[in-house]
């Protein structure tokens, strides 16, 4: 589904873009799977990962699978085109359901003759507050999982894990450099030991390193003139207002849908409710045209899903109940 809706909705006549889909190079089904994969077109490409050292069997993490995908993309940059100016993730459960993507997810350049900036959105939570710890020495108060896409420019991610290894090779002591793989093991400890001790609101159940949430902070904190931020009431927490300006989706995190889906598959459908969301746009963007006659115009006011509402939804958190599946 994710697959599909970036093949209606991504721009690929206005960005130069390639897709490509990270699986575990291990794992008996990948080879399978990057051959059925193959039928999308030159856009996507299909590669297997090895397993890192660290996350095998004896992996000194306390939750090794989980771990393994946020290493993963704290090295995205490594597999996007070598002319690639931006490299963006995606979760396997995020559906795009608008058009305009070269709009929406960028701001104009701050000058004449710079790059446009990529729009960070986020929320004042909770969520994933420990891993900021990763970064930052204090809590942000922001949770940066709200971006799905994240885009990031591509020499930031190498900045990213750069300074990650600074910061950790100082807290160990250690007289040379560590490398990020040994950088990631002591931060994922650090941030998980912090939201044991403290983490009341989470109820002491500890916390894994979470990219998103590392990124985001390390963005705000160091890189922040080459970003446009979108942070929900984030005058809670002190935000310059310029950064709380509102912006609008392109895609939306499904990760409750997943779960109501993996649970009860007879009961609910994550394959209807994405072509219900998808349907949506489409919709949107013949009713702009007035492409539509009369009968298909009553039949895109009557699905289950509506771009106005989802252009203002990062994720289904809070959802109980699925429309397309009833």
């Amino acid at each position: 589904n994710l697959l599909t809706s970036i093949a209606i909705f991504w721009p690929f006549g206005r960005f130069r873009s390639r897709v490509t889909v990270v699986l575990d190079a291990e794992a008996p089904e990948t080879e399978g799977a990057c051959q059925r994969l193959a039928r999308f077109g030159e856009w996507l490409r299909c590669v297997g990962e090895p397993l890192p050292a660290f996350l095998g069997e004896e992996s000194p993490l306390k939750r090794p699978h989980f771990a393994r995908v946020h290493w993963s993309t704290f090295w995205a940059d490594q597999y996007a085109s070598d002319d690639a100016d931006f490299v963006g993730v995606l979760d396997a459960d995020v559906v795009f359901h608008s058009f305009g993507a070269e709009a929406l997810l960028f701001a104009p350049a701050m000058s004449a003759g710079h790059a446009p900036r990529p729009i960070i959105s986020a929320s004042c939570s909770g969520t994933f507050a420990w891993s900021v710890l990763a970064v930052r020495d204090q809590f942000l108060g922001i949770n940066f999982m709200d971006t799905l896409p994240l885009v990031m420019r591509r020499q930031d991610y190498d900045a990213l894990r750069t300074f990650m290894r600074h910061r950790f090779t100082d807290f160990a002591g250690s007289a040379t450099l560590l490398s990020f793989d040994e950088a990631y093991v002591l931060a994922d400890q650090y941030v998980n030991d912090w939201a044991t001790l403290r983490g009341w609101f989470v109820a002491y159940q500890g916390e894994a390193l979470a990219f998103h949430s590392a990124a985001g902070a390390f963005l705000w904190d160091r890189l922040q003139e080459h970003y446009h931020f979108s942070i929900q009431d984030g005058f809670q927490v002190g935000v310059p207002v310029e950064a709380t300006c509102p912006a609008l989706r392109i895609a939306v995190h499904m990760t409750n849908l997943k779960r109501a889906a993996w649970d009860d598959p007879s009961a609910v459908s994550f394959h209807a409710e994405a072509r219900g969301i998808m349907a949506a746009g489409l919709c949107a963007a013949a009713m702009a045209y007035r492409r539509l006659s009369s009968k298909d115009l009553r039949a895109c006011l009557a699905l289950p899903y509506q771009s106005s509402q989802l252009l203002l939804h990062p994720d289904d958190v809070g959802t109980q109940s699925w429309r397309a599946s009833s």
